[in-house]
């Protein structure tokens, strides 16, 4: 779906889309919930962590791996190669190939006998994608969800922590943890810039001359950013959905996955804080480090500490 344009795009979008679509969101509230509570027993009696890697990174792949149903034996060795292609570029060649074999003896159990999962939904779907298809499908669903929706988690955490104009409120009721997401898809979305489009013609565009061939980067925080939509940046944005955090036109999120990844997000930011309140950095907000890429908006950690519970 990444990779295709026109009517082949088209034909796998409408098998991702169905098959994303079928997501029970309350069903997967839950599932999040159990998930979270389980990462949060493992830390929460420290009275320290590292919201990053034990509990922002954590969730979107256990969930990942839950809507596909793979059998429990297979499963921890599912998360640790998808963690390869993600974190150890080393590793990404042999952890597809082990990946793959894993997968489609899965895909064609699937299309005999299709369930409810996400698996299925892609396998069974009419439009009749290969192995190949459903492989790729699937893992650029995974890794780019796992990407954008742990940075997601660990960008509201932050502005959290750090901006009490957002903090005092939530921590009130009178806004919510949803409120919080919808603000930082402007002013830290997770997919901050796309690479991947050339000019196919010369063109002048925002001023500027763009030639044939030249690689366009696609910036969604300059156009969140843009005077003309937002003329006053210190205010707030609010609930407004005009951002471009998901993209626009054919090749943006899949709107099922968008709700998907609002509700794991949302899920997973809610139970922390009903869990435990009185979280506070544990470093100055300035010794926050970002991922070195401009692709992904997302921190290399977050430490907070809190009460032992």
């Amino acid at each position: 779906m990444l990779s295709t344009d026109g009517a082949e795009h088209e034909r796998h979008s409408a098998a991702v889309d169905e098959a994303l679509g079928a997501v029970d969101l309350f069903e997967l509230t839950r599932r999040c919930e159990r998930i979270a509570d389980g990462l949060i027993d493992a830390f929460a009696g420290d009275g320290k962590a590292e919201l990053i890697g034990q509990y922002a990174a954590r969730i979107p792949m256990a969930v990942g791996a839950a809507l596909l149903a793979l059998s429990p034996a297979d499963t921890a060795a599912f998360l640790a190669d998808v963690t390869a292609m993600l974190m150890q570029p080393g590793e990404a060649r042999a952890a597809e190939t082990r990946l793959r074999a894993m997968v489609r003896p899965y895909t064609t159990a699937r299309r005999a006998n299709p369930g409810v999962d996400t698996l299925s939904g892609l396998a069974a779907h009419p439009t009749a994608l290969t192995d190949d298809e459903v492989f790729e499908d699937l893992i650029m669903l995974l890794l780019m969800s796992q990407a954008k929706t742990t940075a997601w988690i660990g960008n509201t955490l932050r502005l959290m922590l750090t901006d009490p104009r957002l903090a005092v409120p939530v921590a009130g009721g009178r806004r919510s943890v949803a409120h919080a997401l919808a603000e930082v898809l402007w002013e830290d979305p997770p997919f901050s810039n796309a690479f991947g489009r050339w000019a196919t013609r010369p063109v002048h565009l925002g001023g500027q001359h763009i030639r044939r061939g030249d690689l366009l980067v696609l910036s969604v925080a300059a156009a969140n950013a843009d005077p003309q939509v937002r003329p006053d940046q210190t205010v707030r944005p609010g609930d407004s959905q005009a951002h471009l955090a998901f993209g626009s036109g054919p090749h943006r999120c899949p709107y099922p996955s968008q709700d998907v990844a609002e509700t794991v997000a949302r899920t997973a930011v809610t139970v922390l804080l009903d869990r435990i309140p009185d979280l506070t950095l544990a470093v100055p907000a300035d010794a926050l480090v970002w991922q070195p890429t401009v692709v992904v908006r997302s921190l290399t950690a977050l430490p907070v500490a809190f009460t032992p519970a």
